[in-house]
């Protein structure tokens, strides 16, 4: 058993996700444009977008800064 604050590093980054990337993409049409969306989505807030959370890094840069 865990508690609701266990999930909310996901359900924000799952928010971000569809407001910010999805809501923005024109909608796919086959499930292969779907899975492209998806992984082109997860590819950007993985390598592009920063976050003053994680000192203006972007997710990879702060995981690599961290175990450094």
């Amino acid at each position: 058993p865990g508690t609701p604050a266990d999930n909310a590093v996901i359900e924000r980054w799952w928010c971000d996700f569809k407001h910010l990337w999805l809501a923005h993409q024109p909608a796919p049409q086959t499930y292969d444009q779907l899975l492209k969306l998806v992984a082109e989505g997860v590819k950007y807030f993985n390598t592009v977008e920063i976050s003053g959370k994680r000192k203006n890094l972007t997710a990879v840069d702060y995981y690599r800064s961290e175990i450094a």
